[in-house]
C-alpha cells in the first residue's frame, strides 16, 4: 500500500513538474522571440584581452544605441543592425588596432542557445535568442553580454519600462525581473529542458 502511494505520489509529482515546464517553456520562447541579445566575445581570458573586450564593447555601445534608439519592434531593429554589420566590425576592428593588437573582429546577427543568465536587475531563461556577437580573434575567451533590443544594455535600472515598451506581458515581465522562488524553479525546469534538447 505504501509503496502504491509513493508511486502515485511520484507520478502526480512529475506530472506537474512536466506541465510547469512545458509552459515555462513556451513562455520563455515568447520571451526570446522580443529581445535581441549583444554578446562581445574575447579572444582569449589574459587580462590583455578581457580588458579590449570592454573597450570594444564600449565603442560598439556608444554606436548600437543611437543606431536602434528609435526602433519599434525587433523587426527593425534587426534589419537595422543587419544592414550595418560591416560598420559594426569595422569598429571592432579599429579598437583592436588602436590598442595595438592584430587579430579580426567577426559580427554576425544569428540565433544561438545561451544558458541562464543573471543582469543587473533581471535574468533571462536558457534558451535560443537572437543575438549581435562581436568575435574577437579566437573567440574563446568570457563574454560580455546584454539585451540590445528593447535597450536594456544603456537602462538596466529602467528594465522593466524598456520590456513593456518591446511588448513583452506582466508575466513575462515578471519572470525576468522577479527573485522569487517559484520564477527560479521555472528557469531551472526551461534550463534542463533546453540542455536535454541541446544535448539530442
Amino acid at each position: 500500500m505504501k509503496k502504491y502511494i509513493f508511486e502515485t505520489a511520484l507520478a502526480i509529482g512529475l506530472s506537474f513538474s512536466l506541465i510547469i515546464g512545458a509552459l515555462a517553456l513556451d513562455t520563455q520562447q515568447d520571451i526570446s522571440d522580443k529581445l535581441i541579445r549583444l554578446h562581445v566575445i574575447a579572444n582569449s581570458d589574459s587580462d590583455e584581452d578581457q580588458r579590449l573586450k570592454l573597450l570594444v564593447r564600449d565603442e560598439i555601445l556608444q554606436h548600437i544605441s543611437s543606431l536602434t534608439e528609435n526602433c519599434r519592434s525587433i523587426d527593425e531593429a534587426k534589419a537595422l543592425i543587419s544592414k550595418n554589420l560591416d560598420r559594426l566590425e569595422a569598429i571592432a576592428t579599429s579598437v583592436i588596432k588602436d590598442n595595438g593588437f592584430y587579430y579580426a573582429a567577426q559580427a554576425e546577427l544569428s540565433e544561438a542557445y545561451f544558458p541562464t543568465k543573471v543582469y543587473d536587475s533581471f535574468s533571462l531563461p536558457a534558451g535560443n535568442y537572437e543575438a549581435l556577437r562581436i568575435k574577437l580573434g579566437e573567440a574563446s575567451g568570457e563574454n560580455w553580454w546584454c539585451v540590445l533590443f528593447p535597450p536594456v544594455c544603456v537602462s538596466a535600472a529602467e528594465a522593466e519600462a524598456e520590456f513593456e515598451s518591446a511588448g513583452l506581458t506582466e508575466d513575462e515581465i515578471k519572470l525576468l525581473t522577479s527573485d522569487e522562488p517559484e520564477y527560479q524553479f521555472k528557469f531551472k525546469i526551461v534550463e534542463i529542458i533546453e540542455e536535454l534538447t541541446v544535448k539530442k
